[in-house]
């Protein structure tokens, strides 16, 4: 809570005689070019998941491209896949600040507070030069919202086992725009489960019963704030999350104590200013992240562990912009550290300490004239460890992105290089049965897309088709190597080659109808020198995807009517790297209704998710070679084995601007 305090005793600073010239100071001049945007499909409006009862996990999952995997129920671990990519290749970003993922490599997306920011964004192909070159799978940013009025926003959702979550939001423009924000989630994730005992081939043993230790407890608390200085704008961020879950284990692992616990401290001080020559943005920042993980019985399998571990990372980055006529410059440098340190662990070893110092160098041009714009970007990144050896590398970034527009054709052309860094497990390992390589090379991939847009207005009718066909080479991907010690050592020995066609039709008519259709198509194969795994296809994949929904809004008397229908299915893929265990096809339903008066100061939601409610399946084995293939039940379940819940209910209610409580926010 350091950084909540530090920034209200800063804003407490502020000068009142400069309230005036507060509301009115507008930072930067008007830009003719237009920056490398996300499209429209692929912004996520994070108020509007709230106010719905949605959860992030199901809004993602709506966007071609995107698989969101998780291992079952609410607050546990959310894990996204775009195009293909693994999770450890997305990187997420706030306000343009990268967001560690601790010891790992893969963010949790359930840990993202959504309350307190406006949208977020999500970069497939090119991605802007001020992110780095990272995320050779893609890039998500957080965007704060100051909204600069008088308003506030609550919700409070409540539904299967025993799932509360309270979100409540205040914004306000005096003395100086700042909002707050607070989340917090409880869930027992006691859903009901197949499982098959531990014995694939034996039935006698299956049966039905409720995962044990799933358990979540989430708090998310954000502040940021803003006031000119020095005829500029100062912006504020501390954000502060905490994480607690029981740790259930996979589909016939069942644990009574394990559990996780992690707390991030996130404080970002940026300044804005236009100067004579250039627009300048410069950013400081410092960001904790403490996990403890906790299995004194070695319920997982992993043996017995009672670890604590500390990640702390600390920036400044910089970003010049010059705008002439038609053409933009940028430059972004970039220099930060990251400090891994084992606070404590259950075996009696030495404490490690691990630091990692980073500098990098970006530039971007960008070019608009009339219908047409091409952007460009290099980066150039120095790496170097310290852990008992000096190591370090060079990387290299950049893209190359056209647009141009034809009356209601849009047409864009990308092709780019980026990268993944090594994690701190994967480069020093974790003292246990995971053995780090300090000599590890980045991730880095080479993908390119077409993409083609059209939009029609046949009023009072709107209609948009968007289509891409992608594709992406990655190599040295960092891969987990066992030996007969049962000790698994980190290697650059994987590659992997995958392209695919995405779309999305959306038909709306006035606000009262609208459907939407979202489709993907992968195909993806294993490139690496493993002599099993060539040739075959990625695990933990799906061929192909589709999201359809179906939405109305009606008035009724005094209230609006907005009744909802969602299907979401997946195809194709195997669990495993060698073929052998094909995943057999889900299909989600969800329908929802919502009351909303006409004033819209509530918004009332019901939610039937999976109505289907399917929780056993069949999967079927390849047999080796002159060896028969093989049936046996199996709970529906993720790639990693999680087994995943069936029929949930859930309830929301979200109120705004209500002038029973207006004055909050004065």
């Amino acid at each position: 809570m350091f950084y909540l305090f530090f920034i209200l005793s800063c804003f407490a600073q502020a000068n009142p005689a400069e309230k005036k010239e507060e509301e009115i100071v507008v930072v930067g001049r008007k830009q003719k070019t237009a920056k490398l945007q996300v499209d429209s499909d692929n912004v996520v409006k994070t108020q509007e998941i709230i106010e719905s009862g949605k959860t992030l996990s199901e809004e993602l999952s709506s966007k071609p491209g995107i698989t969101v995997r998780e291992t079952g129920g609410i607050g546990q671990m959310s894990l996204i896949q775009i195009r293909g990519s693994n999770p450890s290749q997305a990187a997420v970003f706030l306000d343009g600040i990268p967001l560690s993922a601790g010891q790992g490599s893969s963010f949790n997306l359930s840990s993202l507070p959504l309350a307190g920011f406006s949208k977020l964004e999500i970069y497939k192909g090119a991605v802007p030069i001020e992110y780095g070159g990272s995320g050779p799978g893609g890039v998500l940013n957080l965007v704060p919202a100051l909204s600069g009025k008088n308003t506030w926003f609550t919700s409070y959702k409540l539904g299967s086992w025993s799932t509360n979550r309270i979100s409540a939001n205040i914004n306000s423009k005096s003395p100086f725009p700042w909002t707050a924000s607070l989340d917090w989630v409880t869930s027992a994730g006691d859903y009901r489960y197949f499982t098959n005992g531990g014995t694939l081939y034996t039935q006698t043993d299956d049966r039905f019963a409720n995962r044990a230790n799933n358990h979540s407890r989430i708090l998310r608390a954000f502040l940021s704030g803003r006031y000119s200085l020095a005829g500029g704008e100062l912006k504020m961020h501390g954000l502060y999350t905490f994480n607690l879950r029981g740790i259930p284990g996979p589909e016939a692992v069942v644990t009574e104590n394990a559990s996780y616990q992690s707390s991030r401290y996130l404080g970002i001080i940026r300044y804005n200013r236009s100067f004579h020559l250039f627009d300048f943005s410069g950013w400081i920042y410092n960001e904790l992240l403490r996990d403890y993980y906790r299995d004194l019985f070695g319920e997982i399998g992993l043996g017995r562990q009672n670890d604590r571990k500390l990640v702390n990372k600390s920036g400044l980055k910089l970003k010049f912009s010059k705008l002439y006529k038609y053409h933009q410059f940028t430059l972004v440098p970039h220099f930060y550290s990251d400090l891994f340190l084992v606070e404590k662990m259950l075996m009696d070893l030495p404490l490690k300490k691990q630091r990692r110092y980073f500098a990098s160098l970006g530039g971007q041009y960008d070019f608009q004239w009339k219908k047409f714009q091409f952007l460009a970007g290099y980066g150039f990144l120095k790496t170097s460890y310290r852990g008992g050896e000096d190591q370090g590398e060079k990387i290299h970034s950049w893209f190359l992105k056209s647009k141009y527009k034809l009356k209601k054709l849009n047409l864009s052309i990308s092709l780019a290089q980026q990268y993944r860094l090594p994690s701190f497990l994967e480069l020093f390992g974790d003292s246990g049965g995971i053995k780090g390589n300090p000599q590890l090379n980045s991730e880095n991939s080479l993908k390119g897309e077409i993409s083609l847009g059209w939009k029609q207005k046949f009023l009072p009718w709107k209609l948009q088709i968007q289509g891409s066909l992608f594709k992406s080479r990655i190599e040295n991907l960092i891969q987990f190597v066992p030996n007969s010690q049962f000790v698994a050592t980190a290697e650059n020995i994987g590659k992997a080659g995958i392209w695919g066609v995405e779309g999305h039709i959306k038909l709306g008519w006035r606000r009262k109808f609208e459907s939407r259709l979202g489709f993907t198509w992968l195909d993806h194969v294993n490139l690496s020198d493993v002599s099993y795994q060539k040739g075959n296809k990625l695990p933990g994949r799906t061929d192909f995807s589709l999201f359809w929904k179906i939405k109305s809004r009606f008035k009724l008397g005094d209230f609006y009517l907005i009744p909802a229908y969602s299907l979401y299915f997946l195809s194709g893929g195997y669990f495993d790297s060698s073929e052998r265990r094909p995943m057999p096809s889900r299909q989600i339903h969800r329908i929802s209704l919502g009351i909303q008066p006409l004033n819209r100061i509530f918004h009332l939601s019901f939610h039937l998710n999976n109505f289907t409610g399917k929780l056993k399946t069949t999967v079927t084995q390849t047999g080796q070679t002159n060896s028969a293939s093989i049936s046996y039940p199996q709970s529906v379940s993720n790639y990693l084995g999680y087994p995943l819940p069936g029929r949930s209910f859930f309830i929301n209610l979200a109120v705004k601007n209500s002038t029973i409580f207006s004055n909050l926010a004065k």
